[in-house]
């Protein structure tokens, strides 16, 4: 890890990353006296990573990060492809039925989470992971997850993609110390015992947090408490930050201020400008879309609705999910190269919630029921239920002149289903619109839908 880097990088950035761990809220019932039930918590994360501080905790198994490994853009095309059910599935799920407040989601820290819990699982509660995954077994979500991950690491410069994660057992608990091994091994995940719920651990678990904060959520990780009844507890953390590349740099001196039509009433906001901005247009049968290009090879999608339409049009018919995975292997048919007039509003927009109903709404029901959830992979011999609690995401987004930094956890009037017939045309993101940050290889790795910036 280049951790100077980032904390050049983070200094340039104010608190501008959200992190947010899950806690279960059940009776206590300690399971060594006989328990009729124990808990799994999972919680994903979205942070950041600078230096390490000591954790006094046991270490059970420890991460050694690799060097970055380059990937074959055909060889990513059939990994993404063979994703595109999840990360567009999944996106649909968590970004809709927001009732007018901003959302944000990253399918790339799902992602990762639902590997490693797929690896603490057995039979059907493994099976149905892996289905949502598109993996045909345990091996073959191996070799896809570190492609997955290797394919997002960057640490260049002032532009980063980070993925960390942590495991934390509680004192006594009988686990399996192969799958402790796989997890830091093939997920990069470091594995701690102690006894959770208690101040020791507690302080051990922020010790981690703010690793991956730089201490900038000091104030959200001192909260961080979980109950004792827990046995295990999963943070999965995502770092991005990325700046404009040249081409698509806004100047502060064009900015404006102008009103953002919120569905909760007009709001007043600082909008950046571009004039006749040569790139590509896209557009579908509910919307139009420009994507800005970052210096790492991300790009970031905008996508506003039609007239008349709203976001959930866009999640709704999943024509735009096939948009943004055909603009790395083909070029998007309704799409024509011009000047478009852009006008973006600089926003900074966090989001948390539990996304364990939307699991379920894509078929992974089992770890969340205590009568079926299997968790005999990881916690062998076990005479009582363990299952999962929640799983809860805090991501935070915020673009401006220079470029996007993000944590996680993821714009115009447009022409619509028809080719605009002008050569410049105005794209003004003056109303709710969806957002994608896309990797080089076509990852999706935030979304979310601004309703008010």
């Amino acid at each position: 890890m280049k951790h100077e880097k980032l904390a050049q990088a983070l200094d340039e950035i104010s608190d501008a990353h959200i992190a947010e761990a899950a806690a279960v809220r059940r009776r206590r019932r300690p399971y060594w006296l006989g328990a009729a039930a124990a808990v799994l918590a999972l919680a994903i994360l979205v942070l950041t990573l600078t230096n390490p501080l000591a954790i006094h905790a046991k270490a059970v198994s420890t991460a050694t990060y690799p060097e970055a490994q380059w990937q074959y853009r055909e060889e990513m095309s059939d990994i993404t492809a063979s994703l595109y059910d999840f990360f567009a599935g999944s996106i649909s799920q968590c970004l809709s039925g927001g009732s007018g407040e901003n959302l944000a989601y990253s399918p790339v820290n799902l992602y990762m989470a639902l590997c490693m819990t797929a690896e603490l699982t057995g039979g059907s509660s493994r099976e149905q992971i892996l289905e949502l995954l598109g993996s045909g077994g345990s091996e073959a979500l191996r070799a896809q997850a570190n492609k997955v991950w290797n394919a997002c690491y960057r640490d260049w410069d002032h532009n980063a993609t980070v993925l960390a994660s942590s495991i934390w057992l509680n004192e006594g608990l009988p686990y399996n110390q192969a799958v402790m091994d796989t997890l830091s091994g093939n997920y990069y995940a470091s594995v701690y015992q102690g006894e959770l719920g208690s101040k020791k651990i507690n302080r051990d678990i922020a010790v981690w947090l703010n690793q991956q904060t730089g201490g900038l959520l000091k104030k959200e990780v001192a909260q961080v408490s979980l109950p004792p009844e827990t046995l295990l507890a999963l943070y999965s953390t995502i770092y991005y930050r990325a700046k404009w590349t040249e081409h698509y740099e806004f100047s502060s001196s064009a900015n404006t201020t102008g009103v953002f039509h919120s569905p909760s009433g007009d709001l007043s906001c600082t909008f950046m400008n571009r004039k006749e901005l040569q790139t590509d247009y896209y557009w579908g049968s509910d919307y139009g879309a420009v994507a800005l290009g970052l210096k790492d090879g991300s790009q970031m999608w905008f996508l506003l609705p039609d007239e008349g339409k709203n976001v959930e049009a866009i999640l709704s018919g999943g024509e735009y999910a096939q948009m943004l995975l055909s603009a790395y292997s083909e070029r998007w048919e309704n799409s024509k190269y011009m000047r478009v007039n852009l006008s973006l509003p600089k926003f900074d927009i966090t989001s948390r919630g539990d996304l364990s109903q939307e699991l379920q709404a894509l078929g992974v029901t089992d770890v969340f029921d205590p009568e079926a959830a299997d968790f005999s992979a990881s916690i062998p011999g076990a005479s009582f239920p363990v299952w999962l609690t929640n799983v809860n995401q805090a991501p935070r987004v915020a673009v401006d002149e220079e470029g996007v930094t993000a944590a996680s956890y993821i714009e115009l009037p447009a022409a619509g289903a028809a080719e605009p017939p002008d050569e410049v045309i105005d794209f003004i993101l003056d109303r709710p619109f969806l957002f994608v940050i896309t990797n080089g290889y076509g990852i999706p790795l935030f979304a979310g839908v601004v309703n008010a910036p």
